[in-house]
């Protein structure tokens, strides 16, 4: 089933900023909105919310040309929210999906994936493991498979460098990473 216009993007957009308040009700519902919402915009063979073991088969590319206006609210809430439970919840989203199947010159050349990818860089150093957990099933979603050894390597790379300027966090972030994008193959 899907959503009559803009409903779906802008349902997800509420559950997300519902996400900033400090009322555990408020979030509770959020929640439950976002699970609904998030499951319809994945299409049936998208990742159910926490379930591992499932199958995709759904790309983020293809969600966001059948829901135009997704990308955008996607974008702005990249852009606007700071609070880290909205932002477990747009990575989460984000890791509905299987991995890109555009060609790496093809991924390069988009714009938003270069901010997609930037977000989630961002989340995979965080403090909570939650959020970085979720930044790498994220990553492991939009990295295209023709690209995915070039990503496994510079993340091997990175953790055996001499000098580890890495704080534990970040180690953790980039063996989660390493771990999902080797899964994903």
């Amino acid at each position: 089933m899907s959503f009559p216009g803009d409903a779906g993007p802008q349902a997800l957009q509420i559950a997300v900023t519902i996400q900033n308040s400090e009322h555990w009700a408020a979030q509770n519902s959020a929640a439950q909105l976002f699970d609904a919402v998030a499951q319809r915009l994945a299409g049936d063979g998208g990742l159910q919310v926490g379930n591992t073991e499932g199958s995709r088969t759904v790309t983020l590319a293809s969600c966001f040309a059948a829901h135009p206006r997704l990308e955008p609210v996607i974008l702005e809430l990249i852009d606007s929210t700071q609070a880290v439970r909205a932002r477990f919840y747009i990575l989460l989203f984000l890791s509905l999906f299987k991995p890109s199947e555009l060609t790496q010159h093809q991924a390069e050349n988009v714009p938003q994936a270069h901010r997609l990818l930037a977000f989630i860089g961002t989340c995979n150093t965080a403090p909570y493991i939650r959020l970085r957990e979720a930044s790498a099933a994220a990553l492991a979603a939009l990295v295209p498979t023709e690209a995915l050894p070039k990503a496994v390597e510079m993340r091997v790379r990175s953790l055996t460098a001499q000098q580890l300027p890495h704080s534990a966090n970040t180690a953790h972030g980039l063996w989660l990473q390493l771990l999902l994008l080797v899964r994903s193959t």
